[in-house]
């Protein structure tokens, strides 16, 4: 009997137990994982985490708080897109005010829906989005992966249209917000002419006129919002100017010479210019003109700029067309600008039969990004690579060229059982944005609920 409670209640050396209580070990990163480890591991986290593990140590702060790492991060994030196969998914919609009246001046308002939305489908160098309620003149930079935001000084407005976009001056390291609106209380022969604001984020002297130069005459741009590429703003000018002997082509502006330009259209502009059709699906939409020769004709409809592979992009709409196969073309000019300046078709989307209803009923349709291939670079697999293609119906889809289907990705009907499709695709503006991690803060930034 006392052997077998001793075998019960003593500590036997058979079963690995001391009766020495054990002493506590302090546990240091230096002691099992090396600084490139550690850095490697934090590079592959969500910016949001990253930026809590900065109050680990010093040493962690010092690391995750370095250019070196900043640049590393954001290179990594450049180089598996957002939109890649994890995150598909990952687009953004701010919440809308109830509608309301923009007034223009005394007398004049109008509805303003989709307010306040972020403007432009991509955000600009390194994950900042621009947040607008552009019928207050009030906008904010957003950095939605860390929840920072940074409220920007009011800006005069009353015009209409009233554009705004935002963009980043790599030789000076600075964001600028520039905004072209239509005064309303000019004198009557005046009406119509655009101012041009710019704001230099962090600069004290807020919204200015431009540096070098201001719009040129009898400037009139469509109204949708600037595409950023190449270190400039873009801007479509009025399609109705394409029968008429004024200026035509794409606005852009420099950020940093601060100066306007104007480029040249892709050819097939002028071959879209075709015969008048009462039948056609869009009929009320379309806006009609009359060339030098007195024949009606259809405008271009659908032309939406993007961003794609850091050049500029145009999407030519294919789907009034009755004499040409498919339903969108993607060009792309991949040289300097100038009266030169060469367009080249990059990519075609092709939906038969009952596939793709989306794309054909939308008004708009908004290339975003090519999704990352796997196989080789060539430009055979470049063709064949898939596509994220945002709609004024507020959905993102990706087409797949090798099986010419189409995907729906997100959708705002669908994220948000209250929102009502009743309003949408009565203009040109996208209410969704793509989201991006990103450790980028803006030095007066601040962090919590916006």
């Amino acid at each position: 009997m006392e052997a077998n409670k001793r075998s019960r209640d003593e500590p036997t050396a058979a079963a690995g137990i001391s009766e020495e209580p054990k002493k506590k070990t302090k546990i240091t990163s230096a002691a099992f994982l090396p600084d490139e480890l550690i850095s490697e591991v934090l590079l592959r986290l969500p910016s949001k985490s990253v930026l809590r593990f900065r109050s680990v140590c010093r040493s962690w702060n010092r690391l995750v708080s370095s250019a070196a790492f900043d640049r590393l991060y954001h290179d990594r994030q450049a180089a598996a897109p957002p939109c890649s196969a994890d995150h598909l998914t990952k687009f953004a919609a701010a919440r809308s005010a109830p509608p309301h009246l923009w007034k223009l001046c005394d007398g004049v308002s109008l509805h303003c829906d989709h307010c306040p939305r972020f403007i432009g489908a991509k955000p600009c160098h390194r994950g900042i989005l621009l947040l607008g309620r552009q019928c207050a003149g009030a906008y904010t930079l957003c950095n939605l992966s860390t929840g920072g935001f940074l409220g920007l000084p009011p800006c005069r407005t009353g015009g209409y249209p009233c554009t705004a976009g935002i963009g980043y001056d790599s030789a000076t390291g600075e964001y600028k917000v520039v905004q072209l609106d239509s005064r309303m209380d000019r004198p009557s022969w005046e009406m119509g002419l655009l101012d041009c604001q710019v704001l230099t984020v962090g600069d004290s002297r807020g919204w200015r006129c431009p540096a070098s130069s201001s719009l040129p005459n009898n400037t009139r741009i469509e109204d949708m919002d600037p595409v950023f590429a190449n270190g400039c703003l873009h801007w479509i000018l009025d399609t109705e100017l394409l029968v008429r002997d004024e200026p035509q082509g794409i606005l852009s502006f420099s950020l940093a010479t601060e100066s306007f330009t104007t480029v040249p259209l892709p050819p097939f502009f002028t071959e879209d210019l075709v015969p008048y059709d009462t039948h056609h699906p869009f009929i009320g939409r379309v806006r009609s003109a009359k060339t030098t020769d007195n024949r009606m004709v259809m405008q271009p409809i659908g032309t939406a700029l993007a961003e794609l592979d850091g050049c500029l992009g145009i999407i030519r709409d294919l789907r009034r067309r009755r004499d040409v196969d498919g339903m969108f073309e993607l060009w792309k000019l991949k040289e300097r600008y100038g009266s030169g300046a060469a367009w080249s078709l990059d990519y075609r989307i092709q939906l038969a039969g009952s596939i793709g209803r989306e794309l054909r009923e939308t008004w708009l349709v908004v290339p975003i990004c090519y999704l990352p291939s796997a196989a080789s670079s060539s430009s055979s697999q470049e063709e064949k690579r898939k596509i994220v293609l945002a709609t004024t119906a507020h959905d993102a889809h990706v087409y797949d060229p090798q099986t010419s289907t189409l995907e729906m990705v997100a959708s705002l009907a669908v994220a948000h059982d209250n929102y009502s499709r009743s309003n949408d695709d009565l203009d040109n503006l996208l209410c969704m944005a793509l989201y991006q991690e990103s450790l980028v803060h803006v030095p007066g930034m601040e962090y919590g609920a916006n």
